[in-house]
Formats: structure tokens, C-alpha cells, sequence
């Protein structure tokens, strides 16, 4: 078993059920899931530079619309889930620092899932065995920081972003510019 296709969006107006802390939708697809096993529960842990940062829970686990194949008695479809991380203020927190510690201000999250597997028995039936599986995705999902900004800053309510870009030209007066980066500084320390 294996999850794979991590994305991460912020919950909006249209996800159900409402949520009242900024929250991120976790989708994934689960693959290669054993057909003597049935997925029973899941939970898992959303994480920025190996530091977790918010649990991933309320899954939902449905069948993808994929073929199988011919042999279908010995397949089993692969799974597209769905969990919610609520982020509390120090989430938030830990999250603008890591994107002020990247050069490009992206922000770079990891995602860990344990599943509560049911076994199925050589005689077809389920015994209530449970065995806890943990998979990583295996890769990060990186939000890019302009994505961050314009689209989920806004969704999560945490605030606005307003982005200058200041161009440094060969033979520019420096000076002018490390002032302006010294009041735009003061008044960020103000606000």
C-alpha cells in the first residue's frame, strides 16, 4: 500500500462541514491496497521540516473511477481520500517562518497517514484483526508562495498580503533602496 498524488488546498465556502479555524484539505489516492484488507480508519500528521504541524483527520475514503482491469475478482480499485488539518495560531506562526527561512518564501509540507487495516482470514472472513499500517507520501507538496498569497491566505482568513517587488539595477543608488527596506521594515515592526 502506498499513498501517492498529494495536494493541498484551503477549505472553502463550498466544503462541508463548515469549519471555524483556517483549515487545509489533504486529498491523496492510496494504492496498491491489498485485496485481503479492508481500510477501516485513518489519521495522520501534516509536517513542515519534519516538525508536525497540525493533525490530519475526518477522512474520507472512496473508490476512484479507474478501470481495474480483466481480472477484476483479484484487484482491488485504488482509493482517493480526503482528511482535514485544522491550523491553530501557532501553525500559522510556524508556517510564515518557515516560508521567511526559503529563498523563494514557498511554503513545503509533508504528509504522514496511518490506516487501521482488517485482514481477511484464508477462509474469507474478517477476523477484527487490526493492524496499524503507516505510509509517508514519499514526496513534498510544495505551495508556491504566490499561490499562498493570493489564494490561501484569503480562503483561510488569516489576513492580506500586499507583495513589492523591488528591482536592484546595476547602477542604481543603493542607498535609497536599503532606506526604503528600513522603513518598510519599521512600519511592519509598527503594524
Amino acid at each position: 500500500m502506498q499513498i501517492e498524488n498529494v495536494t493541498i488546498k484551503p477549505v472553502d465556502d463550498n466544503d462541508m462541514p463548515v469549519h471555524l479555524k483556517p483549515t487545509l484539505k489533504i486529498e491523496f489516492e492510496i494504492l496498491d491496497l491489498l485485496p485481503i484488507s479492508i481500510i477501516v480508519d485513518a489519521y495522520g500528521d501534516l509536517r513542515i521540516n519534519n516538525t508536525i504541524i497540525s493533525r490530519i483527520s475526518r477522512y474520507n475514503i472512496s473508490a476512484t473511477d479507474k478501470p481495474i482491469g480483466q481480472d477484476y475478482r483479484n484487484k482491488v480499485p485504488d482509493f482517493l481520500a480526503q482528511g482535514y488539518a485544522e491550523l491553530d495560531k501557532e501553525s500559522l506562526d510556524f508556517i510564515e517562518k518557515s516560508r521567511d527561512a526559503d529563498k523563494y518564501k514557498d511554503v513545503n509540507f509533508s504528509a504522514s497517514v496511518t490506516f487501521s487495516v482488517l485482514w481477511r482470514t484464508k477462509d474469507g472472513l474478517f477476523d477484527g484483526y487490526q493492524q496499524h499500517v503507516r505510509e509517508l507520501s514519499g514526496e513534498s507538496t510544495i505551495i508556491k508562495a504566490s499561490d499562498w498569497v493570493n489564494k490561501f491566505v484569503p480562503k483561510l482568513g488569516v489576513g492580506n498580503f500586499l507583495v513589492l517587488e523591488i528591482p536592484f539595477y546595476k547602477d542604481s543608488d543603493n542607498d535609497i533602496i536599503k532606506v526604503a527596506l528600513y522603513l518598510l521594515g519599521e512600519a511592519e515592526k509598527a503594524y
